[in-house]
C-alpha cells in the first residue's frame, strides 16, 4: 500500500472540500490518472461532493470500478460544520481509500473476479467474501496505524459506528471480526 499514493489523493479532495465545492470531479486535475511510482496500475478519483446544509456530520461512501482502475467517491457534507468533523473524516478517508486501492491491486493482480461482486443483498455474504475481508484488513490496518490504536479496537469501532451501513446484526458482526482478526494474523 502506497501511503504517498493515499495522503496524495485524500490531500486533492480535502482542497475541493476546503473550497466549498460541489459537484463531480475527476482526480488527479489536469491529468488522465495518477501515476505513482510504486504502484504498478493506474488509479484515477471520480469524486462527488454534494453540500447539505441539513447535516450536522457528513455521509461518504466508495467503490472501486473493475477494469477501469477507478474509486468512486461520494460525499456529502456540512459546509458549515465541515471544520468540526474534519479530523474524522480525514481518518474516514484514510480507511476507505486504502480499502479501494486494495481491490485495485486485486484488480491489477487478477486475484479475484471483481467484476462478479456480490450485491449487498445478503449483507452478511457480501462482508465475508475474500476480497472484501483482505481490502477492510488493509482499510483497518491504515487507520490503527496512523491513530495508534490497536487493530481490534479500530474494527470494532468502525463496526460500531457504522451500523447504518453495514446493516449487520450483533452476532454477523462477530462473525465478520472474527474473519477479519484472522485474516489480519495471516499477512
Amino acid at each position: 500500500m502506497s501511503r504517498i499514493a493515499i495522503r496524495t489523493i485524500i490531500k486533492d479532495i480535502l482542497r475541493l472540500l476546503k473550497e466549498g465545492k460541489e459537484g463531480r470531479f475527476e482526480l488527479p486535475k489536469n491529468e488522465e490518472h495518477y501515476d505513482f511510482s510504486n504502484l504498478p496500475y493506474p488509479l484515477s478519483v471520480e469524486l462527488v461532493l454534494k453540500q447539505n446544509d441539513n447535516l450536522k456530520n457528513y455521509l461518504i461512501d466508495a467503490n472501486y470500478l473493475p477494469g477501469e482502475s477507478t474509486i468512486e467517491l461520494v460525499i456529502e457534507y456540512d459546509k458549515q460544520n465541515l471544520m468540526s468533523y474534519s479530523y474524522q473524516l480525514i481518518g474516514e478517508l484514510n480507511e476507505l481509500i486504502a480499502h479501494e486501492m486494495e481491490h485495485a491491486r486485486q484488480d491489477y493482480f487478477d486475484e479475484f473476479d471483481l467484476s462478479n461482486i456480490k450485491i449487498k443483498d445478503n449483507n452478511l455474504e457480501y462482508y465475508l467474501q475474500p476480497h472484501e475481508i483482505i481490502a477492510q484488513v488493509k482499510g483497518f490496518k491504515r487507520i490503527s496505524k496512523l491513530s495508534g490504536l490497536p487493530f481490534f479496537v479500530v474494527v470494532k469501532n468502525w463496526f460500531d459506528s457504522h451500523r447504518d451501513i453495514h446493516q449487520l446484526n450483533s452476532k454477523e458482526i462477530e462473525i465478520v471480526i472474527d474473519k477479519i482478526l484472522q485474516k489480519n494474523a495471516t499477512l
